[in-house]
């Protein structure tokens, strides 16, 4: 059977889905090019495949999958002649997971967010905030592969293959630069040499490398300087006890707690995490996790940080049975990619809001909300003919989306009119048996934060 991918080759996700397509041997893949610039990803007949309309899109006879990072997983899984890319040992599999999100939400997000800015046609620089930010990025990248070949341990994998698509891409909008980042430096130099790289990266990246040169000019140059002078970031059985490092009024965390509730877990210390005096910056947390975020679990001297991947983790090792995550490789990738969705969409514009809110600002901006009201639309759309978000039963994606949007209504209301189908999703999981004591107390939180701040 022809499988078909719905690309645009300048996108570092597509090309990274690329890369996975050569580093398997597939051949049988149709690209199907769709061009942004005229709008195809728009058209009826796209948006019926995918109401995200992105790229890269899967279609595997009547089975349809959007977002890279759940297609990679899906196509190691589906027709990988072995698990190399994508080790079925749990513990390797919650790594290279948890850096699958750790592209999602930091360096693609940052790429993204100012290639998106370099769009406007009045915009010929990039925003030092926004180049802050990808610079603190490079700097989590150098403290992961701070001891190892690659960036899940010894081997390489589709996590290596997707962040290198986007640090490739990143490094043209401002260099990487090698004295202060030898490991990434190092590991790109490493993975170029694949003998499939070229074919699979080198011209799509060649094509929106045109497109920043060609707003940037001479500017480049001057970021490069200014990188120069910047320091890296971040130098840096069930009887058994778990360890979770949290604090309830990350959506994240109660993420988490919701699927160790699904589970029925009562083996896990939870360690609380005082982000306002600072504890994920020290010494001792960065040592666990160089990305310095919450939810991080520890399990035996195993540790994993990110709650999609701690999530999946969890009901793999200990859940009595599939249900949360089940083995069903379409499932399952469909579950990836609404975790995705959490995590780069309905999540990243929360968490705009809230860092906005913490930094000074008194209300929210007409574009953030949008943003987050653009998001519940989505929502609303893979839930048109569903009962849950990837289907017919609850799954982990289901309890990351619903600790995220019930924090999110928080802040910019949803309206059950407009959002029938979400709202209609949101009461039936509010009547989960485990939901108040997993959800309530954080949430409230965070809410009361919200309301002093929009209301003063």
């Amino acid at each position: 059977m022809v499988l078909k991918l719905y690309a645009a080759i300048g996108s570092p996700a597509v090309r990274g889905t690329l890369l996975t397509i050569e580093a398997l041997g597939l051949k049988n893949v149709e690209i199907v090019p769709v061009d942004l610039f005229a709008g195809e990803h728009l058209k009826p007949e796209f948006v019926a495949k995918n109401p995200l309309h992105t790229v890269p899109t899967l279609e595997d006879g009547n089975f349809i999958l959007w977002d890279s990072h759940a297609i990679n997983a899906y196509l190691v899984n589906q027709y990988g002649k072995n698990d190399a890319l994508y080790p079925k040992d749990g513990q390797k599999r919650a790594k290279v997971d948890s850096l699958n999100h750790f592209d999602n939400g930091y360096l693609f997000a940052r790429v993204a967010k100012i290639i998106g800015s370099l769009f406007n046609p009045d915009q010929k620089t990039i925003i030092k905030e926004q180049a802050d930010a990808l610079v603190e990025a490079y700097g989590f990248l150098e403290a992961i592969l701070a001891n190892k070949p690659f960036v899940a341990g010894d081997q390489l994998t589709i996590a290596d293959l997707s962040l290198l698509a986007t640090a490739t891409t990143a490094d043209a909008l401002i260099p990487i630069d090698a004295q202060k980042y030898p490991k990434i430096t190092a590991w790109i130099k490493k993975l170029k040499a694949l003998p499939y790289y070229k074919k699979a990266n080198e011209e799509g990246l060649q094509g929106i490398a045109g497109f920043i040169k060609s707003k940037l000019g001479w500017s480049r140059k001057k970021y490069a300087r200014y990188l120069s002078s910047r320091l890296a970031c971040c130098k840096v059985s069930l009887k058994m006890v778990l360890k979770l490092y949290s604090a309830a009024a990350s959506p994240a965390v109660r993420g988490t707690l919701l699927t160790i509730e699904a589970l029925g877990l009562t083996n896990v210390e939870i360690v609380p995490i005082n982000l306002m005096t600072g504890d994920h910056l020290k010494p001792e947390f960065l040592e666990k996790n160089p990305v310095h975020s919450i939810p991080t679990l520890e399990d035996d001297g195993f540790i994993v940080w990110d709650s999609h991947a701690i999530n999946a983790y969890l009901a793999s090792k200990y859940g009595k049975d599939d249900s949360l995550y089940p083995k069903d490789l379409q499932i399952r990738a469909s579950v990836d990619a609404l975790n995705q969705f959490d995590n780069g969409y309905l999540f990243a514009r929360f968490a705009k809001i809230i860092r906005a809110l913490f930094a000074g600002a008194s209300g929210i901006a007409k574009e953030d909300a949008d943003s987050l009201v653009e998001a519940y639309g989505f929502l609303e759309a893979i839930l048109n003919k569903r009962e849950y978000v990837a289907g017919k039963q609850l799954t982990i994606a289901d309890l990351s989306i619903l600790a995220t949007t019930t924090t999110a209504v928080a802040a910019v209301p949803l309206d059950e009119n407009k959002f029938p189908k979400v709202s209609a999703w949101l009461n039936r999981l509010k009547q989960l048996p485990y939901y108040k004591k997993a959800n309530e107390e954080g949430l409230q939180q965070i809410a009361g934060f919200l309301k002093s701040k929009l209301s003063s």
